[in-house]
């Protein structure tokens, strides 16, 4: 018999195993150079509220001369900082210094380097139509600074919508949240001027219509979620996301034993609470990230697709984020700005690919991209596309979910539950965690309340 630990270790190898099938990398062959950049984020523990994290971006670009820099910004065609060799198995490199580091590389599309995966992009020649954009987030103070001073906090965006007909629009909004004894915070927003642009072996000139022009670097891949404009990774957002994910989602043939599937998946509806499950229509949810130094309330509409996060410290309200299907706002210091639609797709990845997802009827909404598969003697790992997004999924001996792996906007985000309690005959995990890049965080739930009363008043901004 194994022993809990083994469980989880069984349950993480599964689930770190569908996130490499998720990123379809493809295998190249080996040569002595290349033309390429190697890009990649780092994630590390933030004390920004919703984001969870901080990123870093990585970049190692090599150039066919036998050069590479660490930048894809100003002088990224001529920044040299060393030379490098590729060997079969590694890539080695050799500063300016003389400093030597070998990197392990076995000629496909990434390598773990600085401490994250790096993705190989190519010199662009091309854009495809559609809009692309970055969030950023940041705090100092409050929470994890050893000191009473006031959180503050920042968030910023910037997007650009290329056409196919050479043109393009831009903007940009920023904001600031200041809580403590004091409470103050502004936002703005700015449009850039419209204008037109031009593509060639990496180099991006945008022509606006006032007369300037921006010479930049632009690097794409085949898989084009994403394009890595100054060495900043813009991932493409469509403006239907979910007509758009279920388009792109990977085909595949029919699953061999459809009876097979389907008896499989009404055995984990009725392990996880059958008709009490089928009959959840709202849930409230009470927990805790950062060892309890964040407090959050989320309220859960499931028909209409509704979810509410308040995030307390020390009891005062920091902040609200709230969606409602495809729009979502958040509200911190009396100020209300527009969701991105990253955040909400985060979100709802959280709240409707878990637990809830186990419903009869969005079950037989499911389609199946592999047959439920035993992976040991204590998991079985289902593959499926619940409403267009490609979700693993692994559960127990005893039915329950153990945990999920899946991609958005190209990122892959895993998430393992434990700690199962019985509430109103549903067994719900009261303890998550969630890895990005090999970074974790955990959220410890003190209470689920199924079908609360949820009025206009429980979903209005302050």
């Amino acid at each position: 018999m194994k022993t809990l630990s083994g469980l989880v270790e069984q349950t993480k190898v599964c689930l770190l195993f569908f996130v490499a099938v998720l990123l379809s990398l493809t295998v190249n062959a080996q040569k002595k150079t290349m033309h390429a950049a190697f890009v990649g984020t780092r994630w590390e523990p933030s004390t920004m509220m919703g984001g969870g994290m901080t990123s870093t971006q990585v970049i190692i670009y090599f150039r066919p001369d036998g050069t590479y820099t660490h930048t894809l910004g100003n002088n990224w065609q001529k920044d040299i900082d060393g030379h490098y060799t590729i060997v079969p198995g590694s890539i080695l490199l050799t500063d300016n210094k003389g400093e030597k580091e070998t990197i392990p590389y076995k000629g496909d599309g990434s390598f773990w380097y600085d401490r994250t995966s790096v993705y190989k992009k190519e010199p662009s020649n091309k854009i495809p139509p559609g809009y692309y954009s970055f969030s950023t987030s940041s705090g100092s103070g409050g929470i994890g600074s050893g000191t009473n001073a006031p959180y503050v906090g920042g968030r910023s965006h910037k997007g650009f919508q290329f056409n196919a007909d050479g043109s393009f629009t831009s903007g940009t909004s920023s904001s600031t949240y200041i809580s403590g004894e004091n409470v103050s915070g502004y936002g703005n927003k700015k449009r850039d001027e419209d204008g037109t642009y031009t593509i060639k072996d990496g180099l991006l000139t945008l022509h606006f219509n006032n007369g300037e022009k921006s010479v930049n670097s632009c690097f794409t891949s085949d898989a084009v979620s994403s394009i890595v404009l100054n060495g900043t990774t813009y991932y493409a957002e469509e403006k239907d996301a979910k007509k758009e994910s279920a388009a792109a989602s990977p085909k595949s043939a029919p699953v061999a034993d459809a009876a097979s599937a389907k008896a499989f998946l009404k055995k984990v509806n009725q392990a996880n609470g059958g008709k009490q499950l089928d009959e959840v229509v709202t849930a409230k949810l009470d927990y805790s990230m950062g060892n309890g130094a964040i407090q959050i309330i989320t309220l859960l509409d499931l028909p209409q697709s509704k979810i509410r996060m308040e995030y307390r410290r020390n009891g005062q309200l920091m902040g609200i984020e709230q969606t409602d299907a495809n729009a979502g706002w958040e509200y911190a210091n009396g100020k209300s700005t527009p969701l991105t639609p990253q955040r909400i797709r985060e979100m709802q990845d959280v709240f409707f690919h878990g637990i809830f997802n186990l419903q009869t009827s969005r079950l037989n909404s499911l389609k199946l991209l592999s047959a439920p598969k035993a992976s040991g003697e204590e998991t079985t790992l289902v593959v499926g596309t619940p409403d267009g997004t490609v979700l693993g999924w692994a559960f127990d001996k005893d039915n329950h979910l153990t945990g999920k792996a899946s991609k958005i906007d190209g990122k892959p985000v895993t998430h393992f539950f434990s700690g199962f309690k019985t509430v109103q005959n549903i067994v719900l995990p009261f303890s998550v965690k969630e890895i990005r890049d090999n970074k974790t965080f955990t959220y410890v739930f003190s209470s689920f309340e199924i079908n609360p009363s949820l009025g206009a008043n429980a979903w209005a901004k302050p």
